[in-house]
This record gives structure tokens, C-alpha cells and sequence, in this order.
């Protein structure tokens, strides 16, 4: 059942389609401009490496060097990983490129990247909440919606806590996991707290600075798109639409917010007296720069820097 909850968004996509005018669509799309569209790719290259850095900057933090050309490259890596799988996991595949590459347990690897995940899910909740209350989405949602969503911005921060987190995954290990595998995870488990204590610091300040830079660079790259299909949409309720979309398309019940995403944009153009035409125009954008297009960069990055699946030595450079 779970792997036809993953593909949830097609069928969404689908029926969205079906009842869409596409020769509307493609009149839309006929406008759009391409020197905008290249200028949206290049800002959103520039966001990633604002977000490559941040997550160098943590590890730095933990005591390891790790070499910045080779945290960008790794970076633009698990993001190609992570667009094919849903909720972006595959993002994760960055604990085994440094393991690979320095002596780092990957407990402790793991942090660096939990935390990293953690700084975007957080600001993009911040921005999904709002545009809630912008576009009157919170009036209408349920009280077991609106639950949820509390639910959700507070289990992170107490899945940080050691001592609690520390007690749960403790009992859970010693359920499920046969005696002789215990100590082992349980030494993982010591190792990721052991990291994300040496995050929660001042430094982090840092960090949150930098999330905020990488996210401006971000909005501004969906603004440029906007611009080139000439939807007389502004910053401001560009980066709330933009936070809306990606903070569902979070959630694992479809690859790279396919069908989902298209909902959000139809509902919240529709609020600003805009065309379901237009919303997909610009949903098709966004699929072309945000992830097709930064996709083919990870791509690229991904065999530059071979996965660590397929090679077993230690590449410190790339």
C-alpha cells in the first residue's frame, strides 16, 4: 500500500489536467520569456551553494574539514538522489559520500544533515503558516488538520532533545533489534546526539542567517519565472505561494511535488484572480528550473563524483 502512496500526486496531476483547458495552457507558456528562465536557474544554482556552504559550516562545527568544492559537488549530488525520491530522503545519501571521504561515524554525519533538513523544513514551515492565513487556508481547514500541523513543527524540536530521544530510540533498539546488533546502533544513536549537541550552539546563529540568504536567493528564482510569463504576481506573495508548495511537497506521497504542487498553485492564483491556466504555466516553470534544471546539475555533480555505492575508495577531492 505504501509505494501507491507515493505516487499519489500522479493521479492528482491527471485529473488536474483533464479538466484544464490546454490550449489555454499552451498560449500561456507560448509568452514566456527564455532569458529569464536561465537568469531563475542561475539564482537558483547560487541558493544551493548557500545551502552547500551551511552544511559545511556544521561540520566544521563538529571538528571535521571537509573541503568546500567537494561539499557544493556532494550537495548538488544529493539533490539530483533526492528529487527521485519522495519527501526528498534521498537527500540523506550525503552521510555516505563523507563517510567515504573522512573519518566521520555516520551517526555523526547524519546530524549535520538531519539538522541541515531541519533549518529548511522550519523556515518553509514559517512561510507555509502564513500563507495559510493569506490565502484563508487555515479558516478552513479542520481542527484535526490544524493538529497536525502542530504536531509536526514540535516533533523535531523534541526528537533533538537527547535525553528524550535518547530514552525512545533506546527502547525501540532493545525490541526490535536482535542483542548483538543493540550495542552497535545504540553506539550510532550516541554518535548522532553526540553531533547535534555540538550544532546547538551560538554557531548556529550562523547557519540560520545563511538558510535565510539561501531562501531569498530561492524566492527571488520563482519571482524571475513569474516575470517571464508575465503574471502580475509580487515578491511577497511569490515566496508565500512558493513556501506553501515546497513545504508540502515534503510530504512523502509524491516525487518532486508532482500533482501537489499544481493543486497549491491553482488554489492560491485563484485567490489572486488569476487563471488555472496561468497557475499550471507556472507550476510547469517551476518543475523545469527548480527541479529538472537543478536536477541535471546533481546529475552532472553526481558523476564527477562517483557514488560512493560504486567505489569503494577514498576520494578526498573530486
Amino acid at each position: 500500500m505504501g509505494k501507491y502512496v507515493k505516487i499519489l500526486g500522479f493521479p492528482i496531476l491527471g485529473f488536474i489536467l483533464w479538466r484544464t483547458d490546454l490550449d489555454a495552457l499552451g498560449r500561456v507558456l507560448e509568452t514566456c520569456r527564455p532569458e529569464y528562465i536561465a537568469a531563475s536557474l542561475c539564482v537558483t544554482a547560487i541558493a544551493i551553494i548557500v545551502k552547500a556552504l551551511r552544511w559545511n559550516l556544521m561540520l566544521r562545527d563538529q571538528g571535521y574539514s571537509y573541503p568546500w568544492l567537494n561539499a557544493i559537488i556532494v550537495y548538488f549530488s544529493g539533490i539530483f538522489i533526492g528529487i527521485a525520491t519522495p519527501g526528498r530522503l534521498g537527500e540523506l545519501s550525503r552521510v555516505l559520500y563523507v563517510k567515504r571521504d573522512i573519518k566521520i561515524s555516520a551517526g555523526m554525519c547524519l546530524s549535520s544533515v538531519v539538522l541541515d533538513r531541519l533549518l529548511d523544513l522550519y523556515l518553509l514551515m514559517l512561510v507555509g503558516f502564513a500563507a495559510c492565513f493569506r490565502f484563508d487556508i487555515a479558516g478552513k481547514a479542520s481542527p484535526l488538520f490544524l493538529a497536525l500541523l502542530g504536531i509536526l513543527a514540535i516533533a523535531p524540536l523534541l526528537l533533538l532533545s537527547p535525553r528524550i530521544s535518547r530514552f525512545f530510540i533506546h527502547r525501540m533498539l532493545g525490541r526490535a533489534a536482535r542483542k548483538k546488533f543493540v550495542k552497535v546502533l545504540s553506539d550510532g544513536v550516541d554518535d548522532f546526539f553526540s553531533g547535534v549537541e555540538k550544532l546547538l550552539s551560538w554557531r548556529l546563529v550562523l547557519s540560520v542567517l545563511l538558510t535565510l540568504v539561501a531562501y531569498v536567493f530561492f524566492f527571488y528564482a520563482g519571482l524571475l519565472l513569474v516575470r517571464s510569463l508575465g503574471i502580475p504576481i509580487d515578491f511577497m506573495n511569490t515566496t508565500l505561494i512558493l513556501g506553501l508548495a515546497n513545504l508540502l511537497s515534503l510530504v512523502p506521497v509524491t516525487v518532486a511535488g508532482v500533482g501537489t504542487r499544481d493543486a497549491v498553485f491553482i488554489f492560491t492564483f485563484a485567490s489572486l484572480a488569476l487563471t488555472e491556466a496561468q497557475a499550471l504555466g507556472f507550476s510547469a516553470l517551476v518543475l523545469a528550473v527548480f527541479y529538472l534544471g537543478s536536477g541535471l546539475l546533481g546529475l552532472g555533480c553526481f558523476f564527477v563524483y562517483r557514488s560512493p555505492e560504486t567505489d569503494g575508495n577514498d576520494r578526498r577531492n573530486p
